[in-house]
């Protein structure tokens, strides 16, 4: 379940963050990136990191935490 909300997040990223990056973009690294387009690509990734971040701590939290948090979101 956490890579359907992986990829739905990632998606959000790129949509609601206002930035010109594509996911195909995303998914690309730095390096791929035009350096014109680096702050935008930037911008979605530490949203996707902050995301990653926080499902992963969902494993370390009590069931009904982690229950109740996927239930508001």
């Amino acid at each position: 379940m956490y890579n359907v909300i992986r990829f739905v997040g990632c998606k959000v990223a790129v949509c609601s963050k206002g930035t010109q990056t594509s996911i195909d973009e995303a998914l690309l690294s730095e390096l791929d990136i035009k350096p014109e387009q680096r702050d935008d690509w930037q911008e979605v990734q530490n949203y996707i990191e902050a995301l990653n971040y926080s499902l992963d701590r969902l494993d370390k939290l009590p069931a009904i935490t982690c229950y109740l948090l996927l239930f508001v979101l």
